[in-house]
């Protein structure tokens, strides 16, 4: 299932653009995109619900994208079903009864039960990016680019599992 996580018409909105100009949507398509992903590496989380998957050789592994709804398969290499137990429910660890290499398959993501901040940290980072599209500035060092408001890495931070570390 692929949930917008913000429509071009609110991206429209936060630009202050009318919907009816349309010269710049695919550009402005492309910057809501690189928003939730970036924001989804940042925080760890998976903003839309998502089939992913995951491997491991570990006996005990945790899922790396939350918030996670259903584990739909747990197999080995040879496809045989493999016994777990799960605990934690957002990034639940699965501790394997047997087997060897393991591939988790499951679902994750908000839904369409994203928070607010979230959504807002989007709709900042889309509004930076539209911004400065073109801009930079020169510095002692040389070249430096624009840095996004401190505003939207607030936003994501009660939400990520590591400050940030996955980028």
């Amino acid at each position: 299932m692929d949930i917008e996580i913000i429509t071009l018409s609110q991206a429209k909105n936060v630009l202050r653009l009318d919907d009816d100009y349309d010269l710049e949507d695919r550009l402005i398509k492309d910057m809501i995109d690189t928003s939730v992903e970036y924001c989804e590496k940042y925080t760890g989380l998976t903003f839309g619900s998502k089939s992913l998957r995951c491997y491991t050789k570990n006996r005990t592994h945790e899922i790396p994208y939350g918030p996670v709804s259903e584990i739909t398969s747990v197999k080995d290499v040879y496809g045989n079903n493999v016994d777990y137990t799960r605990s934690g429910f957002q990034h639940p660890t699965l501790t394997f009864h047997g087997g060897c290499e393991v591939q988790v398959e499951y679902t994750a993501g908000f839904g369409s039960e994203l928070p607010a901040s979230l959504k807002s940290a989007v709709k900042m980072m889309v509004a930076t990016l539209y911004e400065y599209r073109e801009s930079y500035t020169i510095g002692d060092r040389g070249m430096t680019l624009i840095e996004l408001p401190i505003g939207i890495t607030d936003l994501l931070r009660p939400y990520s599992r590591s400050g940030g570390l996955f980028l």
